[in-house]
């Protein structure tokens, strides 16, 4: 393609690694913790340190929250800054990304955009951490009842409920609660749980790829080359309908539907997606194949509904 330069598409694996395992650090920490506090001695139901555990899950998941906070601005930054050079590369204004990367100059419009993106990922992530310490923490509450229940039971003699109460408090018991109801992120509105580990996933994931694409509509704007295609990984979903594309990236160009009109539909560019976009020069130097495929990726989207 004369006018457009296929740059290897970013991969963000490594700063989704690091951001996550500050979160399986701390879950792991938490859960062993919890799972040695909470667990039921027959011969010994004192009652559990309510306040003291309490404490220590407010505390643990607090740590948890700093941790995140600088990894979270590094990697948004990168993406952006990323963005902003694939697009300078494909349209052929750098010889390589990484001279794209050294030249991009500074503004505080784009520091505003990139913080708004830091803001938003991190409220998202914070949303989450304090779900997970409610659900913890109605555990624990409910946790303590329990043991203090079996002590009462076992002074009355009622032996079939007490053996009940010891199988939930059990190493296996609790285990079981603490995965299906102490660690949820949210419950999305088809009433699905998110574990606060796979939430978290899926947010750093969607957030780095949506920084990317900002960097290169940003810079878009800037140089003046408006139109981008999107990428092809042959997805059997309804991405796959959209795949070659093409659009308007910040609707600087009449005929093209724009970037937001395409996401606003929710089948592309959605949590988790994996499409990003191609700068080009001029529609009028692409292949005959590309023009083609445009045309029927148009069509869906035109007469979808």
């Amino acid at each position: 393609m004369a006018n457009m330069r296929l740059i290897p598409e970013p991969n963000y694996k490594r700063d989704v690694n690091k951001i996550l395992e500050h979160f399986r650090v701390g879950y792991k920490d938490l859960y062993n913790y919890l799972i040695s506090a909470l667990i039921l001695d027959p011969n010994n139901p004192s009652i559990k340190e309510e306040i003291y555990i309490l404490r220590r899950i407010e505390a643990r998941l607090g740590e948890l929250e700093k941790m995140i906070q600088g990894d979270i601005k590094e990697s948004l930054t990168d993406s952006f800054i990323n963005g902003q050079a694939y697009h300078l590369a494909s349209i052929g204004a750098y010889a390589s990304l990484s001279e794209a990367v050294k030249n991009i100059a500074s503004s505080s419009f784009k520091v505003n955009k990139i913080e708004a993106l830091i803001s938003d990922t991190y409220d998202d992530l914070l949303f989450a951490t304090q779900n997970t310490s409610r659900h913890l923490k109605k555990l624990v509450r409910d946790t303590v009842g329990k043991s203090i229940q079996y002590g009462a039971l076992r002074e009355d003699g009622r032996r079939t409920i007490g053996k009940i109460i010891e199988a939930e408090l059990s190493s296996k018991g609790l285990s079981k609660s603490l995965k299906e109801q102490g660690f949820v992120g949210i419950i999305d509105k088809a009433g699905r749980k998110w574990q606060l580990s796979n939430y978290s996933d899926m947010v750093v994931r969607t957030k780095l790829v949506q920084a990317h694409t900002e960097g290169l509509r940003y810079e878009a704007q800037e140089s003046g080359y408006d139109l981008a295609i999107i990428s092809t990984h042959n997805a059997d979903d309804s991405c796959g309908k959209y795949e070659g594309m093409i659009i308007s990236l910040n609707g600087g160009t009449k005929g093209y539907p724009t970037y937001e009109q395409v996401k606003a539909t929710g089948e592309i560019f959605h949590p988790n997606c994996r499409h990003i976009v191609h700068s080009f020069r001029d529609v009028e130097f692409l292949p005959k194949s590309v023009r083609e495929k445009d045309e029927q990726a148009r069509g869906y989207f035109e007469n979808r509904n």
